[in-house]
Parts: C-alpha cells; structure tokens; sequence
C-alpha cells in the first residue's frame, strides 16, 4: 500500500505543469497522503519544524497583513496565494519524521517533471497539446499560464533538482552514470523550457543559477573530476545555445533601455519596467515603514499621472519586480520579511543548530526566486508562487534527511 501511494505521488509529480489545475490539487493530495500515513503509523514529528516553515510563510506577508487587517489598504489575493502553501507543512514534517528515506524519489520526481513538462510544451509548440490555452499565440509556449511567470516555476523546479544532487552527491546517495546524467538531462530539459517561452528574465536567471551550479560542483570534493568537466561543458554548451537562439530579445532590450533614457517613457517591456520600478520608490518614500498598500497604490500612481509624471498606459502594469513591488506594497516591513525569505537557509541553520553547509543547498531555490525576481513578480503569481514553496520543501526534506545528525547535536 505504501509503494502504491508513493507512485501516485510520483505521477502528480511528473504532471504537475501539464494538467490544468492540478498544481493546486497536488497539495492537497498531500496532505491527505500524509495524514493516512500518520494515522497508520507511529510518527513523531518535530514541531519546530511547524513553527519555522509557518513563520517562512508568514513573516514575507506581514506588512500585507497589517495593511489589510489594521489599515485596509489592501487585499487578499496575493496573501491567499502564498497561505495555500500552507497545505505542504503537514506532508514535510511526516516525510521527515518516516524511517523510509525518500530523497532519491524527490529527486527522480523533479527530473521527471521537467523532462515531461518540456516534451508538452514541444508538443503544443506543434499544435498537439493546450493550443485552446487562452494564453497560447502560437509563438511562445506556457501551457495553461502566461509564459512568463510559468517560465519562472520551471526555474525554480530546476534549481530544486541542482540542490538535490548537490545534497544526494555529498551524502554519498548518487552512483552511476544513469543518476548523474539524470541532471544534465533536467538542465537541458529546463533550458528548453525557458527558450520556448521566449522570457528574457528567466533565461537570465536561468543561466546564473547554472552558473552558479557549475561553480559549486567545480569545489566540491564528492563529484569526481571527470563529471564536473562534463557538466561544465555541457552546462556552458546549453547557456551559450540559449543565448544564441535568444540574442534578438537582448538586443532588442538594449535597444529600449537606451531609448528610455534618452527620448523618455515609449510603450516597451524595458521602458514599462523603468517607469514601474521608478514609480515603486516613489510610492515607498511616500510611506517608508509599511508602504502604501495594493488598493492605495493605484490610486496614488493614478494621480501622479494626472500631474504628468508617469505616462498613462502605466496603470495596467505591475511593478515587474518582487523587491520594487514589495517596496511600493508593504515598505520596509515587506522588504524584510523578503530578504528573510532569501536567506531563510542560512537563518534555519541557526534555528535548528546545523552546520550551514547542510542547509546551503536551499540557497540554490532561494537565488533563483532573487535572480527572476529582479525583473518580473514570482511570488505574487499562482503558478510560479506554489512551484517556488514546493521547490523549497522539497528541497528542505532533503537536506534535513541527509544532514549529519552528530553535527546538529554539537
């Protein structure tokens, strides 16, 4: 029964991306998975691991929280995507507290899903799958979602596989060649994901985690050289394809960061984000402390218009970036509670008394949610706001199952 369950979990896995809807569904599966395997066997649970990952959910949204309860300046529904993460504490703490070790599934799962994500987003590139998707134009492939905040779930799905190897590696748990090509196949399989979306931001961040990849896997004494010179070729190979198919969209963004400065605000995807993240500072000098709020924020960016700071078509555009946004939202408490987000890794080593150098593979999830966050909005998007939480608990189960436990007791 329990072989059979774990299965099932690997094909909500595989298909998280590829069903419409199913990624809010796969929490809730679950739970409920967790909740049988609590009540049909003696698990023990750690409850500061509750009171951690409740705290991670809770203290990037607390500037939105007082906004809304105490001075209703804003709304619900970028709180509600974050708190439905809520439903993956459950399922982490049985995973960490059960005698069955599940780090090479995760891990197996992640791959799976990148590989059977990038075969369908061929496929509806072809006109074979989700071509009725109303965000599909036949040009730039996301299945069900615009393209670009699914292009920045994918990255973060990514980064979750490079911190498992890095994790499965050091512990000894990786061997042979069919585990360590399974994640040359995940980056290849991600990169092709990123280009068929045709998202510049993501591609960008994309590239720099593997960069950064490679740099880890170049220091680290566990992979045997002859790997880590395969998976830096292959990994530049992969970056320098990528920016090569993509080389028209850089340059056309050069083009319009230029035009910006010189000729002032046109209606381009570099200028919207110069005058966006302008007016973000904007907004959070006129409240510093808990920022303007969701509500109030347009209000204020419509009388600025009015007065002909800002040009019109300015309205219908986010801030295009978590930290301007959270700076224009929730002031300084919401940039806080961010950067706590960022390096929550590091903060969790602390609280749990491990050495960082078992936690540091979180970072991996963390800096891809920083890098794409430079430029676009992850965390306040459905898609790729529960790919990131998932990311992060996955890679949390890992990383807590393999620590050195005599570390922790020191």
């Amino acid at each position: 029964m329990s072989d059979f369950f774990v299965c099932l979990l690997g094909v909500a896995f595989t298909f998280y991306f590829v069903i419409p809807g199913w990624y809010k569904l796969m929490p809730l599966f679950m739970l409920l998975l967790a909740v049988y395997l609590s009540l049909s066997q003696s698990i023990k649970t750690d409850r500061r691991l509750v009171l951690f990952c409740v705290l991670l959910l809770l203290i990037p949204i607390a500037g939105d929280l007082i906004n809304i309860m105490l001075r209703e300046v804003s709304s619900w529904s970028n709180v509600e995507k974050v708190l439905r993460n809520l439903l993956l504490i459950y399922p982490l703490m049985i995973a960490v507290a059960m005698r069955r070790d599940l780090s090479l599934f995760f891990y197996y799962a992640l791959v799976g899903m990148l590989c059977v994500t990038a075969v369908f987003c061929v496929a509806q590139l072809l006109g074979f799958y989700a071509v009725e998707s109303s965000h599909f134009r036949g040009v730039r492939t996301g299945l069900w979602w615009n393209p670009i905040p699914f292009s920045n779930a994918v990255v973060f799905i990514l980064a979750a596989c490079c911190a498992a190897y890095v994790v499965l590696v050091r512990s000894g748990k990786i061997q042979g060649w069919f585990a360590h090509t399974a994640i040359a196949v995940a980056v290849l399989a991600g990169v092709l994901i990123v280009i068929l979306s045709g998202t510049r931001g993501s591609l960008l961040g994309l590239a720099m985690l593997i960069l950064v990849f490679i740099t880890v896997l170049l220091l680290s004494p566990a992979v045997t050289k002859g790997y880590r010179l395969l998976f830096a070729l292959t990994a530049l190979v992969f970056i320098f394809v990528a920016s090569y198919v993509m080389q028209d969209r850089f340059m056309l963004a050069y083009v319009e960061a230029l035009d910006h400065f010189s000729s002032g605000a046109a209606y381009t995807s570099v200028s919207i984000r110069l005058s966006a993240w302008s007016f973000s500072v904007q907004a959070f000098l006129d409240n510093p402390l808990l920022g303007l709020g969701v509500d109030a924020t347009q209000d204020y960016k419509a009388g600025l218009i009015a007065q002909g700071m800002y040009p019109p078509y300015l309205m219908d555009f986010h801030a295009h970036s978590d930290i301007f946004d959270t700076l224009e939202r929730s002031g300084l408490l919401g940039i806080t509670g961010l950067f706590f987000l960022y390096v929550s890794p590091l903060i969790m080593a602390v609280f749990f008394r491990y050495r960082a150098a078992n936690l540091y593979p979180l970072l991996f999830v963390t800096l891809s949610a920083f890098l794409v966050g430079l430029t676009d909005t992850p965390l306040r998007n459905n898609i790729s706001t529960n790919a990131f939480f998932l990311a992060f608990f996955v890679v949390l189960f890992i990383c807590l199952r393999n620590a050195d436990v005599r570390e922790n007791t020191q």
